[in-house]
């Protein structure tokens, strides 16, 4: 045997936290660490596991064959510490300026079922194409940077795909141009469209980085940054004061350190603390933890920088504004065929929001397009999509992830790859995502809530092989060209002495919901 550490860390990462600064926002954090810091929670979700569009109940506890494999990992939820509640618009999705000029698929009436399977989310439009568009309220000029010229129809577009959907926009504005008195009518023009559809605006994307990219001149740093931002969002409030805004939205270390000062000196105006986040990137040396691989992507170890890395966004928030990842993917770059596109990819996703969710972020927003790519949750056109695996993964979580973290302790035998998270709903309904990474290597998950539950069945997210590119499932079902979706019911689960077992094959996972 061989004892792992606890594999969901909000309650301990709120209590480290609040002790760190108790004397000024002890509070505030504590209140963080139970409630859902949503800015468009939606509590009656009819696509949730309750809903119309929902799932059967599971059956009676009992009723399965107990598991024979020799490989056992034995879970522990600690169900008298749960940690962050998770937001019903958790999930979201992010897009390339471009993308807002996609007026075929933003009003191809196909397109929105795929989000409305989901729920509540968030869309967000920014990326390196941000900083390079332009606008004009009616012509399509030539954008000098390269990027694409936004008009208002444009955003007549985005604004009818989010009310489609239910899913309110982020949008950022271009700081590299330096131009606030345009952004400030292009945000005018943005409000107009948008309304309440409107959540916040960005201003410029991932400036930690604009001195690498030769975007501002060596010296240029926060202090510059902060002034610039400042006469942006000086002008964009002189003509539309009822916006909201959002940042840092940087990429890396030093976007990290900026967030303490930035959201310190302008959290009056903003609604939610924003970071990016990339486990692997294209370019990065092969042999180190950052190169795109399969391997590298599903291994604890990149989970665990990936929850520090979080960790240190939540704490330079301090817990003074909702944090959002409002870009991320497997694969910083614009992704990898055969590692962000394939099976795995849903494995790692999985994993990823909840490692978010547990380490106090509000919310993450996937990049892509949905006109293709390498990364993309849903591809497509002309009334007919393709659900790609990190869609599998975005309903399973949808599913899974209601109510509140809860810490898992795990002890696994032969250590296989197996990551347990769970989530506990405000009903007493208890969901345990065991998901087993190993390429060949099937295990049994013994899961000992130490409550009792009258109900209990298992729903399952399975693909072909970790480098498949179709065939993915959850629950039983695939989703159709039209976003169609008919999950399947529960099986049964083994019960003895209060132990609830479920075989886990290689590569898939396992929602095992335990009903009170």
């Amino acid at each position: 045997m061989q004892q792992s550490t606890p594999q969901s860390h909000g309650p301990r990462m709120c209590q480290a936290i609040a002790t760190a600064v108790a004397v000024t926002l002890g509070a505030t954090l504590l209140t963080s660490c139970v409630r859902g810091r949503s800015l468009v929670d939606a509590p009656d979700d009819p696509t949730g596991p309750s809903g119309a569009v929902g799932y059967a109940p599971p059956p009676p506890s009992g009723g399965a064959v107990a598991p024979t494999e020799t490989d056992t990992v034995y879970a522990t939820p600690a169900l008298s510490a749960p940690g962050f509640t998770i937001p019903a618009n958790f999930l979201g999705l992010s897009f390339e300026a471009w993308d807002a000029t996609d007026a075929p698929r933003l009003t191809d009436p196909a397109l929105p079922q795929f989000l409305k399977n989901l729920g509540a989310g968030v869309l967000r439009y920014g990326g390196s194409t941000a900083d390079q568009q332009c606008w004009n309220p009616s012509t399509r000029t030539v954008c000098p940077a390269g990027g694409p010229t936004l008009i208002n129809s444009d955003f007549a577009n985005v604004f009818s795909f989010s009310r489609a959907t239910g899913w309110p926009v982020i949008y950022t504005v271009n700081l590299v141009g330096l131009q606030p008195d345009t952004a400030a009518a292009e945000v005018a023009a943005l409000s107009s469209a948008g309304s309440t559809s409107l959540l916040t605006v960005a201003i410029g994307n991932e400036p930690d980085q604009y001195v690498t990219q030769g975007l501002r001149a060596s010296g240029w740093g926060y202090t510059q940054y902060q002034g610039e931002w400042e006469s942006y969002a000086n002008a964009i409030t002189a003509r539309s004061p009822t916006v909201k805004f959002s940042g840092v939205d940087g990429c890396c270390a030093l976007g990290t350190t900026w967030m303490s000062p930035f959201v310190g000196a302008e959290d009056s105006r903003m609604v939610m603390a924003a970071g990016h986040l990339y486990p692997t990137f294209n370019g990065a040396t092969a042999g180190t933890t950052y190169y795109p691989s399969i391997a590298n992507l599903l291994s604890q170890y990149t989970q665990n920088r990936v929850m520090s890395d979080v960790q240190q966004l939540y704490s330079g928030d301090a817990g003074r504004l909702p944090l959002r990842i409002t870009e991320s993917n497997s694969v910083g770059g614009s992704g990898l065929q055969g590692v962000s596109n394939v099976y795995a990819s849903a494995l790692w996703a999985v994993a990823h929001m909840f490692v978010l969710a547990e380490n106090g972020a509000v919310g993450v927003n996937f990049h892509g397009s949905f006109s293709g790519g390498n990364y993309e949750a849903v591809s497509g056109g002309s009334g007919s999509y393709v659900a790609h695996p990190l869609y599998y993964a975005m309903l399973l979580f949808h599913n899974a992830a209601q109510g509140q973290t809860i810490p898992v302790s795990v002890v696994a035998h032969n250590s296989p790859n197996v990551m347990i998270h769970a989530a506990l709903a405000s009903d007493g309904t208890l969901r345990v995502v065991a998901i087993n990474n190993e390429v060949s290597t099937n295990v049994q998950v013994r899961i000992a809530p130490g409550r009792t539950f009258r109900s209990a069945g298992t729903l399952r997210m399975t693909g072909p092989s970790l480098d498949a590119t179709s065939g993915v499932t959850y629950a039983g079902a695939t989703v159709g060209a039209d976003g169609t979706w008919v999950p399947g019911t529960y099986s049964p689960v083994y019960t003895t002495s209060g132990v609830f077992a479920v075989s886990v094959p290689a590569s898939s996972v396992a929602v095992v919901t335990l009903v009170p």
